[in-house]
Order: C-alpha cells, then structure tokens, then sequence
C-alpha cells in the first residue's frame, strides 16, 4: 500500500489495541464492524493517514533501517526484536471474540463518559 519512514505502525481491530490506535490518531470503530486499521505511528510525511480495512485483509510489514531494540509488541505484552528485512503479517484470526453489551448503556454513551465528550475544559465557562 505504501512506503513510510516513521516509528513504527499500529494494527487495530475494533476491540484490540483500541488505545494504541487512538494515540495514533486513528478512527474509533463500533465493536461490531468487521474491520481493521492500519495507524502509522510519527510518520515523518504529514500525508499519511489511518487507513480501515476489511477484516479479511492481510497486512505484510516489512521493516527496514530497524534501529537497536525495535520490536514487534502485539497487544502490548509480547515484545519480539525485529531486524532489517523481517516481515510480519497480520491478519484476523479465525477465532471471534464474544461481547456482552451492557444492557442499559450503549457503546457511544460509554465512550462518551470515558473520553469526556461534551464536557467543559478546566477552567472553562
């Protein structure tokens, strides 16, 4: 798809590595699409954007100009050196993941309370 230099690259699906997409600047998807996003983390080109994809998709990594104690992280909890030309594919499992939905709250008020929307800043008026 494209070619970057940067520090690094976040894959998200709508329930993992929600945060980390977040802090990457990309989009917040409702628990039920059935898709993924690729977030380039401190891309040194102020054109590359999020992208979302079909779930189905595979994503190929390529690593290059690695520096010393890059990894792989997937979820935050499994750290992997990688080196130059190494290449990790990401891609749905095959396993789905079961939500309960809280029965008196939808998934837009509880982002809403969490991430504060509509509230006055500190200091506000």
């Amino acid at each position: 798809m494209w070619r970057y230099r940067g520090d690094g690259i976040v894959v998200a699906t709508p329930t993992g590595s929600t945060g980390y997409n977040l802090s990457a600047g990309g989009p917040i998807l409702e628990p039920e699409l059935r898709a993924m996003v690729v977030a380039p983390l401190a891309p040194h080109s102020l054109s590359l954007r999020p992208v979302v994809l079909r779930a189905e998709s595979a994503v190929h990594i390529t690593a290059t100009r690695v520096n010393p104690g890059s990894a792989v992280i997937v979820d935050g909890q499994i750290a992997r050196g990688i080196r130059d030309g190494d290449t990790v594919e990401v891609r749905r499992s095959r396993a789905m993941m079961k939500l309960v939905p809280h029965p008196g709250r939808t998934f837009f008020q509880t982002l809403s309370d969490k991430l504060l929307w509509g509230r006055l800043a500190a200091g506000g008026s």
